[in-house]
Formats: C-alpha cells, structure tokens, sequence
C-alpha cells in the first residue's frame, strides 16, 4: 500500500468511491475536477492524497493495470488552519490502517505547511470515524445542530493541535 498526492486522473475513481460511501460528504463532478485545478500559494491550498494497493501493478501478459484505489482524503490549508473535508476508505479496506495512514500523510502536510490546527466535522452516529479520529488525537471541539442532512443529524467538530 502506498500514499501519494491525488491528480486529476484520479478524480473518477475517487468519484465512485465516494458514491459507494453513504457517510462521506456527496460532492458534485465539477466539484473534485475543481480541487485539481487550484493553484496552491502560501496561504491556501486545498489538496488530496490517495491511499492505493500497488501489489498487483503487472497483468499476467505484461499489461499495467492500475492500482486499487482503498480510500482518499481530501483538506484545505488557509491561514495557517487546516480543514479535513472527505475521508473515505473502501469497505473491504476498513480497519486495515489505510485511515490512520492517510491522516498521517495529512499531518505530516500540516507540520510542513506550519498549520497549528486541524479540524472536522463527522456525523454523530459515525462511530467508526469518531474512533479513529479519538485514536489519533483529535478532541472533540464542539456541536453543530442539524448539520446533515438525508438523514438530518448533528456534526460532531473535532480539533487536532498541530504545532
């Protein structure tokens, strides 16, 4: 398994990913062909990583096949605070590392970049998510009434101090 920065040629299977997810935030097309258009400066950026199973990388005829994609993250970095906004990790990738592996990646990122704080929101009833989230030292920051909706639900907001 392995972790690199998403691009634009990625943006169909982290589509479909997301789409087989029913607690990740649902965004639009146009929305992810968007993240890979930013440019990035000092004091913005919103970028992506996939985590991907590289194992099986040659067909038996010589052909390269593509890696399986096993989940994405998605943040944005503006002034010096960071914001996770996508996580999803395939179903059978669950509780194999490849979340806590993507967070890693994020908060590497964010030691680099000099964010003091990363922050999120999941939905309440996410426990596996909140889990993970706990497990790598996010605290819970506050509550957002009625933050979802299809089903309306609160949104936990987690903190992560960074530096």
């Amino acid at each position: 398994m392995r972790v690199r920065r998403a691009n634009a040629a990625d943006a169909s299977a982290i589509i479909t990913l997301e789409r087989e997810a029913t607690s990740a935030a649902h965004w639009s097309r146009q929305h992810y062909e968007q993240l890979f258009l930013s440019i990035p400066d000092s004091l913005s950026e919103q970028c992506a990583w996939i985590a991907e199973d590289d194992r099986d990388r040659l067909a038996n005829e010589g052909k390269q096949l593509q890696p399986k994609l096993l989940g994405f993250l998605i943040a944005r970095r503006t002034n010096g605070e960071c914001e996770l906004e996508n996580l999803v990790v395939s179903v059978e990738s669950r509780r194999k590392g490849v979340g806590a592996l993507l967070l890693s990646q994020l908060f590497a990122y964010s030691r680099e970049t000099y964010v003091a704080n990363i922050f999120l929101e999941v939905r309440e009833s996410n426990q596996a998510a909140r889990r993970l989230y706990e497990k790598s030292g996010f605290e819970i920051a506050g509550l957002r009434q009625n933050y979802y909706q299809d089903p309306p639900e609160d949104a936990i907001l987690y903190r992560l101090k960074v530096c």
